[in-house]
């Protein structure tokens, strides 16, 4: 290549006059000129990126240790490779084990990596690029909570864009594991920093975890479904404001209309009673819509929202919507993953309690105690849940009922019973057996001594039971 430019070169004249006599065009000849210039810049650039050839571009012929290696447009680098999690021949992107290290970097520093490669580091986005660019590469992700129990998640095609893309998350290929596959939705979406914000969300996400990410992340989805509970509400509340509007104006029309038509002047009150209560609902719509826009939605990395990683121990948890809470964790009944919602083995602590008590939670999570109606709610509606009921009477005996879709409402719906899915198991489907006697819990509000919400006719469940439930007529399942 470069002969042949430097013969062109040499006498470009000449090179004009045999365009002349060949009825080569003047644009045909630009075009052979714009290539020379283009073969030459080629050379430079595969002389720049010659690789040195006693210089390893990948950890697959090295054990566990930090190395030297080289990829095709960047310096030389060194890099932790490691063999104990997946076999031979990993490099270790990325490593956090504490907050020794802080991670709310700016879009320079992700792109050329930090931190420390004993500890907790990243290792750049520009080498992530080189690296997938120059060959196929795996992702391996390794996950280890405080009890020593691990999950791992893998992809068979992992594959970061230039900075000309923001380094787009470009391939994943197939996952398998048992972490669950978290990053196929993030699969084509730019990475983000504080300063960058790339997320297809109208706020920023890295600014709101305090990191940066690949992220359209969940952030998305919660604030849709919360909008869309927004615009119901407000639908509602126009609603009712229309009709109390149309009453207030003439109620002595509305008194003369109850007479005409035979309605006794009990029969009005109730119906202007009805028109306040009306009235207080809206001021408690809004309220509870107020907080649910103002609160913040968002989910710091490092907080777990459900117990899938741990093992049988207390856990503080954060959903969106609610401080962080504890609760107690479980895998000896039912396998891992397993947030214990209520515990009763006696009668040291009374579930005679109030709608709020009910609300928030009460007891000691060691002993008997609930976990609380909004807990529940924001728990099942930030992820499906399954419902597990283990019994056991005092010959040690044991039953159990298992439910593949638990999902309880919002205080405005009285925290109703929305859903339970199919049924397995030995105690009997209590909660939705459809067997027409009416005692079925699913689709009924809560209930509790001071506010009634059953079906059965002039009585309080609740109150006789001396306990809250999801009570239908008077049966407790």
């Amino acid at each position: 290549m470069e002969s042949t430019i430097k013969n062109f070169q040499a006498n470009a004249g000449a090179l004009r006059k045999c365009a002349s006599l060949s009825r080569i065009t003047e644009e045909e000849l630009e075009r052979v000129l714009d290539k020379i210039h283009k073969l030459k810049t080629r050379i430079t650039t595969l002389k720049d990126t010659n690789t040195n050839l006693t210089e390893p571009t990948s950890c697959v012929s090295f054990g566990n240790d930090i190395q030297t290696l080289r990829v095709p447009g960047t310096e030389a680098f060194q890099a932790p490779c490691d063999y104990k999690f997946a076999g031979e021949g990993w490099t270790v992107i990325q490593r956090r084990v504490d907050d020794s290290v802080n991670f709310n970097r700016t879009w320079e520093e992700y792109t050329n990596g930090f931190g420390d490669l004993r500890g907790n580091f990243w290792l750049g986005l520009e080498k992530l690029h080189l690296m997938t660019k120059l060959r196929r590469h795996e992702l391996y992700i390794q996950l280890e909570n405080f009890q020593n129990e691990t999950r791992y998640a893998r992809y068979s095609d992992f594959t970061i864009g230039n900075e000309a893309q923001s380094y787009e998350l470009l391939t994943l290929g197939d996952y398998s594991g048992n972490a669950g596959d978290a990053l196929s939705y993030h699969q084509n979406i730019k990475f983000s920093t504080q300063k960058r914000d790339n997320d297809n969300y109208n706020r920023n996400c890295a600014v709101i975890y305090s990191s940066a990410v690949d992220s359209e992340v969940d952030c998305k989805n919660q604030r849709e479904d919360i909008q869309k509970e927004l615009v119901e509400y407000k639908a509602k509340i126009d609603q009712m404001k229309s009709t109390i509007k149309n009453l207030q104006a003439n109620p002595g029309a509305l008194r003369e209309c109850a007479s005409l038509s035979g309605t006794t002047e009990g029969e009005l009150e109730r119906v202007l009673t009805k028109i306040h209560k009306l009235q207080t609902t809206i001021t408690t719509l809004k309220a509870t819509n107020n907080i649910d826009c103002n609160k913040q939605m968002w989910i710091n990395p490092t907080e777990q929202t459900r117990c899938v990683t741990f093992g049988v121990d207390i856990q503080t948890l954060r959903v969106p919507g609610a401080e962080a809470f504890q609760v107690p964790c479980d895998s000896k009944f039912a396998g891992p993953g397993w947030a214990v919602i209520q515990r009763r083995v006696d009668d040291s602590v009374s579930f005679n309690r109030t709608w709020e008590e009910y609300g928030n939670g009460f007891g000691d999570l060691r002993g008997n105690f609930w976990l609380g109606l909004e807990r529940l709610h924001m728990m099942t509606k930030l992820r499906p849940h399954e419902l597990y009921i283990q019994l056991e009477d005092f010959k040690n005996e044991k039953r159990y009922a298992h439910y593949s879709n638990f999902s309880v409402g919002n205080e405005a719906q009285s925290y109703k019973l929305l859903s339970v899915g199919e049924y397995s198991g030995n105690a009997g489907n209590a909660l939705d057996s459809r067997d027409g006697l009416g005692g079925d819990a699913k689709n009924m509000k809560f209930s509790t001594p001071e506010r009634d919400n059953n079906k059965a006719f002039n009585f309080n469940c609740a109150a006789f039971y001396a306990s809250g439930w999801w009570f239908n007529r008077c049966s407790l399942w």
